[in-house]
Parts: structure tokens; sequence; C-alpha cells
């Protein structure tokens, strides 16, 4: 359901949002694991991976017209599941902030140095680390 809901959602209503010919906003959400590898993460960071690169293909294959997208990459977000987290609504804020400004990607400010980080270790042929947050100095901006 991770990513089979994303690409039917796109499929739903994609066409309709083209057709429209009228500036409109896609927010796919994925998480952090699909951003960074997490010891444990199995098929659900797999599958958040995978709704990373659709949130990609997507862009790119909307980006002569006025529909746009954004990926919301949460880190922990509070909820039935969970009483750790962000709280919901200071997520889906900062998704609906991004959306209106034409940011693509949403995470959390103090894991950007991890996923940076990967991605050089990954190129020089080194072996994936477990990913850690910064110190939070500011509040973090998904």
């Amino acid at each position: 359901m991770n990513l089979l809901g994303v690409v039917n959602g796109l499929r739903a209503f994609v066409p309709t949002m083209v057709a429209a010919d009228r500036p409109a906003k896609i927010v796919i959400t994925a998480s952090l694991a699909g951003l960074l590898t997490f010891p444990g993460g199995g098929a659900y960071a797999a599958t958040k991976h995978a709704v990373v690169a659709v949130a990609e293909q997507a862009a790119l294959s909307l980006r002569d017209t006025p529909v746009t997208v954004s990926v919301l990459c949460p880190a922990l977000v509070r909820t039935a599941m969970s009483e750790v987290g962000d709280d919901p609504k200071d997520v889906a804020a900062a998704a609906l902030a991004a959306a209106r400004a034409g940011r693509f990607l949403v995470m959390p400010e103090e894991w950007r140095a991890s996923v940076l980080s990967r991605t050089h270790r990954l190129l020089a042929g080194r072996p994936p680390e477990i990913p850690t947050p910064e110190e939070p100095s500011t509040h973090s901006d998904h």
C-alpha cells in the first residue's frame, strides 16, 4: 500500500489536474526512511525509497505543466501507533507551506547532513552507516 497507493492516486488524479490546465499541487507522503536506510527498515524502507523515486518521476513528467509535486519525508510523527514524534499538525503545515512555495523535498532539517553524508559515502564506494540527526540548534523545518 505504501507504494501502490501513491501510484494509483497519481493515475486517478493527475490526468484531470493536467487537463484543467491551472496551477495545482500534489503532496506525496514518503518518509525519512525513503531517504536514509536504518537497520530493520526492511520492506517499509524499500517501499518508501520507491515512493521518493515515484515522486521524482512525477515531478519530472509534470515539469511542463502547471502541476507541481512535493514529497514529504518526515521522521517520527505522533499517531495512534506512536506517542513519539512531531505533532502531525506541524508536519502537515510544513508540507503545505513547501507545496505553496514549490519546494520538492520536505524533510526535518536535522537530518539533512545525514542524507548528504549517505550520498557521498555511497558515491565513494563506502558501505552504509547508521544515520544520526544533527544536534538541534534550531527548531526543525520539515
